[in-house]
């Protein structure tokens, strides 16, 4: 893992290419770190792996959100 990014952003976590069982949290003081493929973490009291990220940054509005698209494995 990278470290953290400080600013606010958006992560939505996906177990195991289940697009109905997404999470998403919004890191508003952006302390979450920036994922890496391959990475190791705890959710839902289990390890996961990163098998993907993806981001996207939103330009209209006032505000600039960063939004990033983890999908984890427990298979691994």
């Amino acid at each position: 893992m990278s470290r953290a990014m400080n600013c606010t952003k958006q992560i939505e976590f996906e177990y195991n290419l289940d697009n109905l069982n997404r999470e998403v949290v919004v890191d508003h003081e952006g302390i979450m770190p920036y994922y890496e493929m391959n990475d190791i973490l705890m959710r839902r009291e289990r390890e996961w792996k990163v098998t993907q990220v993806l981001s996207q940054q939103s330009d209209s509005g006032p505000n600039i959100l960063l939004t990033l698209y983890v999908s984890l494995t427990d298979k691994f």
